[in-house]
């Protein structure tokens, strides 16, 4: 598969080589997985050896002429709410990134977004659930390529952590009502 390129400073780069390149400027250690695509997690855990629970989804979304990339743990899902009050954005302005865009301005691939900048027009929000994990699985620019490093060495290069996600309902009931899981 031919992958998009996207001209720096006289240089054409991927995403990934962009992103490999940040990572050994700042001296973070970081392994590269090669692997089929895996568009949902269900799929990961079918086809790949990575702890679930330490695999971390960016969705992309763009407000105004920024790009916001929410990262959390793959099970988890963004709660809209929180998300929007703690970025004081009301939640019909908060839009889906278009793939393509993403592709053609930084060369990120629609299923292989990374928690990882690549220009100044990028914000990158994790989720507080990130300060608990030592290693973690991370998109790398490609949907064919898992990024694992440091969930410490991550929070160094974002522009916030935050509580934003909500967890699966537990499978058990206290008193008649399902509690949450918000660990």
């Amino acid at each position: 598969m031919k992958h998009k390129r996207k001209k720096i400073g006289g240089e054409t780069l991927e995403a990934l080589d962009n992103i490999k390149d940040i990572l050994k400027q700042k001296n973070i250690n970081f392994k590269i997985y090669k692997h089929s695509d895996i568009p949902t997690v269900k799929e990961a855990k079918e086809k790949v050896d990575f702890d679930i629970d330490k695999c971390y989804k960016t969705i992309a979304f763009k407000y105004d002429e920024k790009f916001i990339f929410v990262s959390l743990r793959a099970e988890d899902s963004i709660d809209y709410t929180k998300l929007c009050s703690k970025l004081n954005i009301k939640r019909k302005n908060l839009k889906k990134a278009d793939s393509k865009e993403l592709e053609e301005l930084f060369g990120y691939e629609s299923g292989g977004i990374a928690p990882i900048s690549v220009s100044n027009r990028i914000a990158v929000i994790f989720d507080n659930k990130i300060q608990d994990e030592n290693m973690v699985y991370c998109g790398s620019g490609r949907k064919d390529i898992t990024i694992e490093i440091n969930g410490n060495d991550l929070i160094r290069l974002s522009n916030a952590i935050m509580d934003i996600s909500k967890s699966k309902l537990k499978n058990i009931c206290i008193g008649g009502k399902q509690d949450r899981d918000d660990r």
